[in-house]
């Protein structure tokens, strides 16, 4: 598994690492990093997800959407990085759907030190 927990400034981020992945690789490591967030208690998850070069199919966006629908209860705040242009329309999907707050960021140093504040 690529995504993994990372102490920043004396707390744990989770990093969702889904940069340059295929269908078949995002939804293996999508897998792998919901069965670890399952295991969180509620609303304490800080969630760094990394999607540069992950291209955003329709299949995607519906993984995706019931992905966050169903760890959106164990996370307490969700920085990403990688969303530019129509990848912001389809983040604003994501959200609706799912109802999770979450912010974007073009620096992971401002996305980590947002997720700690």
């Amino acid at each position: 598994m690529r995504s993994h927990w990372e102490d920043y400034k004396g707390k744990r981020i989770f990093i969702g690492r889904y940069e340059h992945l295929t269908l078949e690789e995002y939804r293996a490591e999508a897998a792998e990093a919901e069965k670890e967030m399952l295991k969180q208690p509620p609303d304490s998850v800080l969630l760094l997800v990394q999607t540069e070069g992950l291209i955003m199919s329709p299949e995607a966006l519906s993984f995706t959407k019931g992905l966050a629908k169903r760890t959106q209860p164990r996370v307490h705040k969700t920085a990403i990085l990688g969303i530019t242009g129509a990848r912001r329309a389809l983040l604003d999907i994501v959200v609706k759907f799912s109802g999770m707050k979450v912010v974007p960021f073009d620096d992971i140093q401002k996305a980590k030190d947002w997720l700690v504040s």
